[in-house]
């Protein structure tokens, strides 16, 4: 599904999707509470001007191109200028075509971090060893943004280069992933 936003980037550009839970929901309430912060959901969002299409790991179908119509207010948009669209948007499909999971077991590292350090990262360049134990929303969206940064396709500050590099995919929250990121890109109005 195609997306128009008011991103104020001309050319190509990738994003991520933030989803505000619902203070009325018992799920939303829980993953509000565990991981300090707002946000319950995410979404990897590659554009090029005001249009954009929109790619989410989900419990029941993993790693695949998004049903979710982003808009209204409980959407944050955060978005990043890159170079072209050569490398991101068939990374993309190659990981789309891997048949990625969802990773629920690692979920409960997003709250209590302290086995991160002990636990094997995954390997940003390689979407089909992702396959093995799934991945989660906000995890796909790290892997895929510290894969555009290493390939220097990423328009974005050393310090936030940084925080992609250091933070433990497993382990990266939504709310976690929305504090790194919006600090340093460009906000766009989630609507059609």
């Amino acid at each position: 599904m195609s997306f128009n936003f008011n991103v104020g980037i001309s050319g190509p550009w990738v994003g991520v999707a933030f989803l505000k839970g619902d203070y009325h929901r018992f799920g939303d309430d829980l993953v509000m509470g565990a991981t300090w912060g707002t946000m319950t959901h995410c979404e990897l969002l590659i554009g090029t001007g005001n249009a954009a299409k929109s790619y989410g790991a989900f419990t029941n179908a993993g790693f695949v191109e998004s049903c979710n119509l982003i808009d209204g207010s409980r959407w944050h948009v955060t978005c990043f200028p890159v170079k072209d669209h050569t490398v991101t948007y068939p990374f993309v499909l190659r990981a789309l075509s891997a048949g990625i999971p969802y990773n629920s077991k690692d979920l409960w590292q997003c709250c209590i971090k302290a086995m991160l350090p002990f636990e094997y990262e995954l390997d940003c360049n390689c979407p089909e060893t992702w396959a093995k134990d799934g991945v989660f929303c906000s995890q796909v969206c790290l892997l895929m943004l510290r894969k555009f940064n290493r390939d220097g396709l990423l328009k974005c500050p050393p310090q936030l280069a940084t925080l992609l590099e250091t933070t433990h995919s497993r382990g990266c929250s939504p709310n976690t992933l929305f504090y790194m990121l919006n600090h340093f890109s460009t906000r766009a109005p989630a609507r059609l």
